[in-house]
C-alpha cells in the first residue's frame, strides 16, 4: 500500500491556519526543547485537530525512534572501551577506531533526524500528514 492511499501527503484543506500552525510548532519545538515543548503542545491541543494529534505522535515517534537508534552505537562505544582498551594495546586501536566510526554514525542520525524535523515542519504547515523514515509507530 502506497502512503498515498494510506492517508499520508493529502493536504487536509479543512485545517485552519492556527491549526496548521500547531502541528508545525511542535515540530519545530523540537529543535530547542528536545520532547517536553512538542509533547506539552500535544497534550494541550490533541483534542483540537485531528492534524495536531497527528503531529505530536508523529514527532514523538521520530523522537523515540532516533534516540533509540543513537542508544545502540553508544551502548557499543561503551562496552569497546570498557571491556577492549584496558587490556591489550592493539585491541586499543580497535576501540578507539570503533569509537570514531561509531561517533559518525551517531553524527549521521542526528543530520537525519534534523532534515527529518525540518521536512516535519514543512509538511504539516502545508497541512499534510508526514511519517519520518525510521520511525517505529509507538503511538499510532
Amino acid at each position: 500500500m502506497t502512503q498515498q492511499s494510506q492517508g499520508f501527503n493529502t493536504p487536509q484543506h479543512n485545517d485552519s491556519d492556527d491549526v496548521r500552525l500547531m502541528a508545525m510548532l511542535i515540530y519545530l519545538l523540537g529543535f530547542v526543547s528536545g520532547f517536553i515543548g512538542p509533547i506539552i503542545i500535544w497534550l494541550v491541543k490533541k483534542d483540537d485537530s485531528k492534524l495536531i494529534d497527528q503531529s505530536g505522535k508523529s514527532y514523538l515517534n521520530m523522537f523515540i525512534s532516533y534516540m533509540i537508534w543513537c542508544a545502540v552505537p553508544v551502548v557499543i562505544m561503551m562496552f569497546s572501551l570498557i571491556f577492549y582498551m584496558p587490556f591489550d594495546p592493539t585491541s586499543g586501536l580497535i576501540s578507539i577506531f570503533i569509537f570514531l566510526l561509531l561517533n559518525l554514525v551517531i553524527l549521521g542520525l542526528l543530520i537525519t533526524f534534523s532534515v527529518f524535523n525540518i521536512i516535519g515542519c514543512v509538511k504539516y504547515y502545508q497541512g499534510t500528514y508526514y511519517q519520518a523514515p525510521l520511525s517505529i509507530r509507538f503511538f499510532k
